[in-house]
């Protein structure tokens, strides 16, 4: 028996000195084979890093708060709560001591004259009868301008100039015909005279006439020579007459139009500052919409309520489309290498709980180059499907949004990861 034991274990040592080759062949196998898998599935699994970063729902226009500048009491509301308005829409009259009516009509007026064709036909009797206020001396002013400019245009000068200088000139060239047929005459009668004289003077050489006689002849020849050069300064006079009388009108329709030219100047110029006179009074008095949706009121407003400076007296949602809207994203500094233009980002609205409502899809469409104050880079993104959520649910935008926002970065792969830490511990 202890004979059998020795020789059973002598053959089990030897079992377990000498294994199997081919038991091992298959166990290494196996472990390499195991070792391959789990490398090639540490390197087929990637998953994204996520900036996680506070995040705005808002809109590309923003909402208009309306404040009051200056304090006074209400004197008329131009609209109600709710209401749809648009840009440049009337909404609330401070109290002053104009009419708004009449500023109104005043400024439609003047913003719809053509300034060449209609500013002849200003209802000039119609404005003198409303209510202005502080806006009367601008007006004042204006009317003074534009009547002086009306007197002239209705009384033209110019054209009275030209029927006086054309009347003149008729006459003169009247005066001027006449003048040469007299020195016309005057030139004959003195050729006779002085063909006498000559045929005198041989008379006196031979002794037929007297010297008196002669002497009397030839001052008679002297007076008509005199009379004849007298004519002839007349003729020309009458030709500088006719010369000035034309350059004396066209100096004067020069300088008319000239003038023309200064009082319709003038009359823009006081058209301008009226116009700038009503920009003030609306400033100060008129408070309108500076972008077009629906106005909703701050508070309650009546009639004679007192306002006081920057007081909330309304806020306007603007008309608002897919593209319209815009997210606005606080990414902080770490992983912040790793943002580029295009990456997904996922937005979870507080108001909407992501478990019942989803996220909203978006991408990153800018990215500020530089920090802000508060260690954060500035990152907005576009809405991809609108409003509508991963769940297919459509929300409600409700003014300016908060939430927070995943931005969807780079996948990487375990095997990546893997290293990284690898790395980062030597």
């Amino acid at each position: 028996m202890e004979n059998n034991f020795k020789f059973r274990s002598k053959v089990i040592q030897d079992l377990l000195s000498k294994p199997p080759a081919g038991l091992v062949r298959k166990g290494s196998q196996s472990i390499l084979l195991t070792i391959a898998l789990l490398g090639f599935l540490l390197y087929q699994i990637k998953y994204p890093d996520v900036i996680k970063c506070e995040a705005l729902l808002t809109t590309k226009i923003q909402p208009e708060k309306i404040y009051s500048l200056f304090s006074g009491s209400i004197d008329s509301i131009l609209v109600n709560d709710l209401q749809h308005v648009t840009k440049g829409s009337p909404l609330l009259v401070i109290e002053n001591s104009a009419s708004y009516t009449d500023i109104s009509f005043l400024s439609n007026t003047i913003n719809t004259i053509d300034k060449d064709s209609d500013l002849l036909n200003f209802p000039i009797n119609e404005i003198r009868k409303l209510k202005l206020g502080t806006i009367t001396s601008s007006y004042l002013q204006f009317e003074d301008k534009y009547l002086e400019y009306l007197y002239r245009k209705n009384f033209d000068l110019v054209e009275l100039q030209e029927k006086s200088n054309k009347i003149s000139v008729r006459e003169l060239r009247k005066i001027l015909k006449n003048v040469v047929a007299q020195s016309n005459v005057s030139e004959n009668e003195l050729v006779l005279l002085e063909k006498s004289l000559n045929r005198q003077k041989k008379l006196l050489l031979k002794g037929v006439i007297s010297q008196q006689t002669f002497e009397r002849n030839e001052l008679e020849f002297l007076n008509k020579r005199k009379e004849h050069i007298s004519i002839l300064v007349r003729i020309s006079e009458i030709k500088d007459q006719l010369g000035n009388s034309n350059r004396n009108s066209g100096n004067f329709i020069l300088k008319e139009n000239l003038e023309d030219e200064k009082r319709y100047n003038q009359v823009l110029q006081a058209l301008n500052d009226l116009k700038a006179s009503i920009e003030d009074w609306e400033i100060k008095y008129l408070i309108k919409a500076n972008i077009t949706g629906i106005l909703t009121f701050a508070s309650p407003l009546s009639s004679y309520q007192l306002l006081k400076p920057d007081d909330l007296i309304f806020t306007i949602l603007p008309n608002y489309e897919n593209n319209d809207y815009a997210i606005q994203l606080n990414a902080p500094i770490y992983n912040s290498g790793k943002l580029e233009l295009g990456q997904d980002v996922h937005l979870k609205l507080f108001s909407y709980p992501d478990k019942e409502f989803g996220f909203i899809n978006a991408k990153v469409s800018k990215i500020s180059l530089l920090p802000d104050e508060n260690k954060t880079y500035f990152v907005e993104a576009n809405l991809s499907n609108g409003l509508a959520t991963s769940f297919k649910k459509k929300i409600d935008y409700r003014g300016e949004m908060l939430g927070s926002a995943e931005i969807i970065t780079k996948k990487l792969s375990l095997l990546e990861r893997l290293i990284n830490v690898i790395n980062q511990s030597n």
